[in-house]
Order: structure tokens, then sequence, then C-alpha cells
């Protein structure tokens, strides 16, 4: 088992790897670079090194000829030998390049700094001469480190373009500079039309840039960028450009209202004809297909556009960084300040507990820690330069580049910044480590000890790396129904002289399908649309930290459901203790029970974040609702394609259409079938309609794997959405619980309240019955000659006491008790009322007063009101004049002799709002800014309500 379980793993071992892997080199350049010792680079490519004989010998041992596994090493050592070299000046030309901007040349002057200090600490300063790497090796031209990626297909099988020199290495990552992509036109290009009549042609621009595209379709029409002499021959190229790049199917289907984040083209697939118009019209028309003459297009198109929205990933530095350089680069979509922390950078105050300097540079003391730290920041420079370069040049240009847009960009596109949003993603959640994913409760001493590699938990999380979903753009023309030319991006700050992850997936495709898989243009470009729909859907874990989107979200709706059973365990806890309290014949303090009940945070969170689960996976579900219509969309105008006539598929109301129209055509492209049953087909019709059927059953197939996708986002929606419901149920039983709750406290405190009435009830009684005997022992115990004079029996005192009070306790006990008794008393009194009130004739003298209290609250109002503003206007003349003599005597100091205002051609009014300004003699006012006296006459003032003054003296009031 041991040795088996060391086979898979060698087997398993790639580049960048500390192990051995010589027959397992996934990429030429990152072994090169990343796996080869310094020293060892000089000799890797000597025909002596035993690892290319071990790989000639290798190829022998798989069945190849000796003399051809010799040849093909042979060949590959030197493929290899001229990317290494061409990738070693690149990298030197872009750190020269580097070192000369002024916004980067920091990057290199800090890692020579910081290599020097750490040399100096090692003492090899004096063995090892340092270069600074800033000599002069070339100018940086951005078509020269950007390439373009091209295949050739003939018969399903890969052709090396061995006669061109531009185009590099060999199927199927055959490449060329974009400089020679598109800003050259001879017939010799491999993208002419031309060239390599029957086999089918790919070519890769890694940029959703909207005029490299419209110059590569022109190179293909041999049209120039800048337009030559119309002739007949270069008119007729130009009019077959301009109807792939007509307006309805190029740049009237691009969405964009002044923000470069939401630029896109909107979902579209269409067949386009590229016939020939009349020689007249074709040359008067320029950029446009305005004018077009619809009797002289083709009826039977073999040119397609699909421009089709996908989902991608990168990582959230590059995105932020990059989205930085657009806003500084276009500054209408500068957003606001939308965190504490961007606040407080802005206003130059310290938030990093990291020294840091002005460019962002963290100091650190180990010289080795600083070297490295430098070194990182140096290539993350270089490999963003290239980008930052297409940024800067294509952002504002017209047509303009389309930069990619992250999942809330491409839906809520009304946002001014989707940072927080982006942040809240379950991808980034997923890839992020937080401070307590590690072991910060240990001591130094243990910590260091997990971080050797120990402990599986802390080296996974200091290996994740932020990740955000991207929604990119595929653009996709078929030509001639022989060459595709494709536009989508790669990541951002990636090596734009390595092909993006799609694309290497399309080649691996491509390479491993063969004649399987490819017999027509649509086959691949089958290959091409799948690729870019399952780009995050595969299941195999990929080797470039591609996000797992499916396990990422399963794994989220599961984190959440743990979490609203645990709440609502605990919910069950808390309900069986309070079932006790109810049980309880016992005053409880139900105050901390209420706490508890009343509390939803933790709820609240788990609704929020269900709740963005459930919003993404439906942006998700519409972007691959959107991919599914389109392709089907493209299957049908395919079909349409390798079927004109409808004869495959049995259409016989097409095939009459279609016959009708070849007939009426005056330009015949496509050959008109013979009829009659299957026995009259040529070799050339069966051959047709076999790559009809092949394509039928491709089309099947990847249709079922859109479904597929679909059906998992919608399995997961449904998932989030009943997780959502049951955490809003929770939140629902706990607030009825807290109602619940709430009820029964009121019951109590109800029961405690009669309780508490019937006690104070019987002090009433007690006070009612013994007040007036209070009352009138307290009446004749005063010293008066009445009471105290004469001498009264103790009979006689009681018998006046007792009446008198029972005759008040009965009268006090009828009347708060026997409501109709009170009713009639309150009804006597009432009547009594009316009459005092209408016959003294008090109730009409109060009519006639006429003086509500609301009026006299007004009047007095007012009133004091129109004193202050007579006082403030008061004021303001007198310091208005005293200005106006300031102004005077500036005017003298400056040499001016003016008398009056009125002598220097204006006067100092009032507007309406209280502002000052300066009016010319029967002109309109203008602003005192105007006369640079703005400060002057505006130190002390105070801001008067001028309106009231208006309305009081009916106009305004010059000095």
């Amino acid at each position: 088992m041991e040795n088996a379980g060391a086979k898979n793993h060698a087997s398993n071992v790639t580049c960048l790897s500390t192990e051995h892997h010589p027959h397992n080199i996934s990429d030429r350049l990152l072994h090169y670079l990343g796996c080869i010792a310094v020293s060892e680079r000089e000799n890797f490519f000597d025909t002596a090194n035993p690892l290319w004989q071990e790989e000639v010998e290798r190829r022998i041992l798989l069945g190849r000829d000796p003399d051809n596994a010799q040849q093909a090493v042979e060949e590959q050592r030197e493929s290899w030998e001229a990317d290494c070299d061409r990738e070693l000046r690149r990298i030197d030309i872009l750190r020269n390049t580097l070192f000369h901007d002024e916004d980067q040349k920091h990057l290199v002057e800090n890692l020579n700094q910081s290599r020097s200090g750490w040399w100096e600490k090692k003492k090899w300063l004096d063995t090892h001469p340092i270069e600074d790497g800033t000599e002069v090796v070339g100018d940086f031209k951005l078509e020269e480190h950007i390439v373009v990626s091209t295949m050739h297909l003939k018969n399903g099988v890969g052709v090396d373009l061995k006669d061109d020199e531009r185009v590099r290495n060999r199927f199927p990552n055959q490449e060329m500079d974009l400089g020679d992509f598109i800003s050259r036109y001879d017939k010799k290009n491999p993208l002419y039309k031309g060239r390599f009549a029957g086999s089918l042609r790919y070519f890769h621009i890694p940029s959703n840039n909207m005029t490299w595209a419209e110059n590569a379709i022109r190179r293909y029409y041999g049209v120039e960028v800048e337009y030559d002499a119309p002739s007949n021959e270069v008119a007729r190229r130009r009019m077959q450009s301009n109807m792939i790049l007509q307006e309805s199917c190029w740049r009237s289907q691009m969405y964009d209202i002044g923000q470069p984040h939401l630029r896109h083209m909107r979902p579209f697939c269409a067949t386009i004809s590229s016939g020939k118009r009349q020689l007249h019209a074709a040359i008067l028309i320029n950029k446009s297909n305005k004018g077009a003459d619809p009797e002289n297009n083709d009826p039977f198109p073999n040119n397609m556009a699909l421009f089709m929205p996908y989902l991608y990933w990168d990582t959230s530095r590059k995105r932020e960084y990059f989205a930085k350089e657009i806003d500084r680069r276009f500054p209408k979509s500068r957003s606001k300040i939308h965190s504490m922390g961007g606040l407080m950078k802005k206003m130059d105050m310290d938030t990093d507990p990291l020294e840091v300097d002005n460019n962002g540079r963290v100091k650190v003391a180990s010289p080795l820690g600083q070297y490295l730290l430098d070194a990182t920041r140096l290539y993350e420079g270089m490999s963003n330069y290239c980008d930052r370069k297409v940024i800067r040049q294509f952002i504002s240009e017209e047509p303009p580049l389309h930069p990619r847009r992250t999942l809330d960009q491409a839906y809520f596109w009304k946002l001014g910044s989707t940072r927080k949003r982006d942040r809240d993603q379950v991808v980034y959640r997923k890839t992020t480590a937080s401070p307590g994913n590690f072991h910060i409760h240990l001591d130094k001493e243990e910590a260091l000890k997990r971080l050797d590699g120990s402990c599986e938990m802390c080296t996974a999380n200091i290996q994740k790396i932020s990740r955000v979903i991207m929604v990119d753009q595929l653009w996709l023309w078929i030509l001639d129904a022989q060459t595709i030319i494709t536009s989508f991006p790669d990541m951002y700050g990636s090596n734009a002289r390595r092909s993006c992850g799609v694309y290497r997936s399309v080649k691996s495709r491509a390479q491993v399908g063969g004649t399987g898989r490819i017999r027509t243009v649509f086959d691949l470009a089958l290959e091409i649309i799948d690729e870019c729909s399952d780009a995050m859907f595969g299941c195999a874990k990929a080797a470039d930290h591609r996000p797992q989107l499916i396990d990422a979200f399963s794994e989220a709706i599961g984190s959440i459901m743990h979490k609203q059973t645990s709440a609502f365990e605990a919910l069950l806890l808390w309900t069986e203790e309070v079932n006790k309290v109810y049980k309880s014949n016992k005053l409880v303090d139900m105050a901390g029970v209420d706490v508890t009940v009343l509390n939803i945070k933790r709820e609240a969170l788990l609704q929020r974040d269900i709740k963005d689960i459930v919003e993404e996976l439906e942006i998700m579900l519409h972007i691959t609702r959107t991919q599914r219509k389109l392709f089907q969309t493209f299957i049908e105008n395919a079909e349409n394609i390798l079927d004109p006539f409808g004869r495959f598929r049995g259409d016989k109301g097409r095939e009459k259409r279609a016959r009708l129209l070849w007939e009426r055509s005056p330009k015949k492209t496509v050959d008109l079938p013979p009829e009659g049953d299957d026995s009259t087909k040529t070799k050339r019709e069966q051959d047709k309609e076999l790559d009809y059927h092949f394509f039928r059953l491709n089309a099947e197939e990847y249709r079922e794997n859109v479904q597929s996708r679909i059906e998992k986002l919608q399995e997961l929606h449904d998932c989030a959405t009943s997780t959502a419901d049951n955490v809003k149920s929770l939140i629902e039983l706990k607030q009825q619980q807290a109602s619940v709750v709430q009820a029964w406290q009121a019951t109590k405190q109800s029961e405690e309240t009669i309780r508490q009435g019937r006690s104070i009830m019987i002090f009433t009684l007690v006070t009612i019955i013994f007040l007036p005997l209070s009352f009138m022992s307290s009446v004749f115990g005063m010293n008066n000659v009445e009471f105290s004079g004469g001498t009264w029996e103790i009979g006689d005192e009681l018998f006046f006491m007792l009446i008198v009070s029972a005759v008040v306790i009965l009268v006090s006990l009828v009347l708060a008790f026997i409501i109709w008794i009170r009713a009639a008393v309150y009804s006597a009194w009432k009547s009594l009322e009316r009459r005092i009130y209408l016959q003294s004739g008090l109730y009409g003298q109060w009519l006639d007063f006429d003086m509500p209290a609301k009026r006299l609250f007004r009047d007095a109002t007012e009133k004091s009101d129109k004193l202050k503003n007579d006082l403030k206007l008061t004021r303001f003349q007198r310091r208005q004049e005293k200005r106006m003599e300031d102004y005077m005597s500036m005017l003298k100091e400056k040499g001016r002799t003016v008398e009056s205002p009125e002598e220097d051609g204006r006067r100092l009014s009032v507007d309406s709002n209280g502002r000052e300004f300066v009016s010319a003699n029967g002109g309109s006012p203008e602003g005192i800014s105007r006369f640079g006296l703005r400060r002057a006459w505006s130190l002390g003032r105070e801001k008067v309500n001028y309106d009231i003054e208006l309305a009081e003296h009916g106009g305004r009031t010059d000095p």
C-alpha cells in the first residue's frame, strides 16, 4: 500500500514542487524559472543533459519510432529554449520599463536596496557585485507582450505552421504576437481568409477590446486599419468586413452609459451575411452598413456572431488593484468613500499596525524578509504592467475596452461601488482566512511549532487566497464556416505570454478529442462555448487555484442549516425552562428571559447570509439560463448553415423556401442539391450530412451539460430558499414565543393588579368610614366657646358625631357603588349648569368675545417676531453702511476717487435670501466674488431672512 501510495503521489508531482519531476513538466516556463536552480539553467538545454535522452527513451517505450522520437524531442528542446530565452528577455524589458516609469520605479529601487542590505549582512558584497537590472535591453511595446493563441486543424488533427516564422511552437501551443496579428497586412498572415483552405482555424484575443476585435476581422478580409485608396478590390474587402461589423450586430449591442464597469455586450447570437453588394454602394460605405441593399445580401450566410456572459474568477487583491486603476484613468467612475478605513486613509491617518511607506511597502526588521517582500512586489508590478497599459490606452478609446465585472457589478449596475458586496460573496468568505482560523490563543513558542507545517489547518489557512466570482464575456465570430475568432479576458495581472485557463482547457479538448470530437468549425465552437459555460462548474480540482463553486455554496448552505438547527434546539431548551415557570404559582422575575427571547441578532445574521446566498444563486441562474438560450440559438443557426435546404432534417417546407431563395439570389454561394432520394446524393452531400448529424450529436451532449449546470444551481437555490424559509420561521417562532411570554407576564401583572385593587378597596372602605368620624372628632375637639364652653355629655357628642358621619358615609357609598344614582346626580348638575349659563347670558358674552387661544398665541408670536426683524434690519443697515464706508476707503487707498457708489457704476444690494451683491446701474446683479470683495464684506455677517423683510416692507430697501 505504501508503495502504491508513493507511486500515486509521485505521479501527481508537477511544477513548483520541491520533489523531482523530470517527466511531469506541466509548464515549460514555470519549470525553467521556478523548479530549476539558477546554476543549473545554463546546462538545462544542453543536448548532453540526461533529461532529453530519458525523454527519447520514454517515447520509444510508448511505441514511437526511434528516429521520430529523437527528432520530436530535438524540436521540443529547441522550442522550449526559444520560449525561455524570449521570456527572460521580456522580463528584462519589463523590469527596465518599470524602472523608468515614475509610478512604478520605486519597486525596482526598493528591491535593489533590500538586496544590498541582505548581501551586506551576509558579507557577500565583496565577492558578489550587484547589478541593478536596469540596463537598456529594448523598448516596451504592448503589442509584443500580448500573444494571440491559435490552432489549426485539418480533418480533426492539429497542424503545425512551420512555414510562418510569426507563429511559434507546435499544436496546440501555437501563438503569435498581437502586433503581427492585427498590425500587419499581407496574404501570408495566418489570419488572412485565403490561407490554409480546407482547414479549421482558431484565433483567440486575450481581452474584450473592441478595437483589437475590429482590426482582427478587417485583417481577415485583408483590409488595412488605415483605409487605403478605394479601388474595386479594396472596396469589396472593406464591404465584407463592414458587413460582419455592421451596427446592428456589433456596436449597437454594446451597453454603455458612461461607467466602465457597466460596459458589456448584450446577449446575442445571429448569422451575418457578408454577401457582395453593388460595387458603387460598397465604395461609399466606410465603417457602417447603413444604406444596405437587401436584395444583394446573401440568403445563405455562413458567418455567425455570438456574445455570451459566463462565470469566472479572480483574486480579490488583483480586482481591487485594477478597479482603482480604472478609477484613476476614468475620472467619471470615481466613487465615494465607502468605508471608515478609506476615509482615514484619505485623511492621512495611520490605520495600519505595520510600518508602511507612502508606496504601500511594508518595512520589516529581517533583511531577508524585506528582500523577499520587495521581490514579491516587483513580480506583482511586472505581472500587472501589461494590463495597466491596456487600461490606460483603451479604457477611454472609441471603441472602448470592456473591463471585467464582478458578479454584483453585472447585476446591480446602478451601484457606484460593489466593494462591500463583493466581500460578502460566498466564494470570498470561503477563500479568506480570518484571525480566528489560527492558533492565536496559544503562546508564542507553541504557535511557532504549529506553523512549521505540523498543523494542517494553519497551513491550509496560510495558503488561502481571497477570490471573487467574475462575469466575463465571450465574443465569438465564425467567418466563412472555417475560421473562429474569439475574444475573452484572462485573470487580471496574469502573465500576458501565457494563455488563460479557459483557453488551456479548450486546447486540451482539441488535443485529446482529435477526430472524435471536431469535424467542422461548429464542433470547435461548441467546445469553446461549453468550456466557457463550464469554467466554474468542473468537478476536477484545477491547478490554478480555481474555486470549487458548487462545493463552496453547498458548504455555505450546510453551515447555515447547522447554525439554524442549533438555534432551534436552543429555543426548545429555553421553551422548556419557560414552561416550568408557567407551571409555577410563584411570581418569577422574567427580565433575563425577556432579553434571551427578544435577542434575534444571531438569527438576523443567518437571515442576511442566506439571503446573500439566494441572491447570488439567482444571478448565476440568470446567467446560465441566458447561456442556454444563446446555446439553443447557436445550434439552430449552425444547423441552418450546415443544412441550408433542410434535406438532412427532412424539412420539406424549408427545402422549398430555400430553393426559391436560391433561384432569386443573384450570387449562388451554395450549391443547389439535386432533387430525389438519398441514392442521388453525391459524395460531398454525404460528407455534409455526416457533418450535420455529427454536430447534432455533439450539440445534444452539450445541451445536456448546460441543463445539468442549471439543475445544479436550481437545486442549490431550492435548498437555500428552503433554509431561508426555515430561518424566517425560526425568527417568527421566536417572536411568537416572545409574545406568549409577554402575554403571560401581562396576565400575571393584571392578576397582581386585581389583588392590589382589592386591597386598596378595603383601605378605601376603611377610609370612607373613619374619615368622617375623624373629621367630627376633630371638630368637637376644637377649643371654642360653643363646644368647650358648656358641658356636653359624651352621649350627646357621640350622637351628633355618628349621625353626621353615617350620613356622609352612606352618601359616599351610594355614589361610589350605585351607578344609576351617580348618573342621576351628574344629570341634575349639568341641567343646573346649563340654566345658569343660558339664563344669565354668560355663554353669549363668551361667544361675542371671539378670541380663541390659538389666535392669542399667534398674535403674540407675530408681534414678537416683527419687533425682532425690525431690530435685525436696523442693525444690518448700520453695518452695511459701515462696510460701504470701508469699501470707499479701500478705493481711496488704491488711488481711486469715488464719492459715492453710484459714481463707481455699482451699488450694494441685498437679495431675498440675505446675500449681498454688487449690481450695475440698470443691469442685473453680479456676484460679489467677481469684484474680489466677498471675504471683505462677509466678516461678521449674520444671516437674515429677507423674505419676511420684503413681506413687511413691500420690497427691497437699499441703503
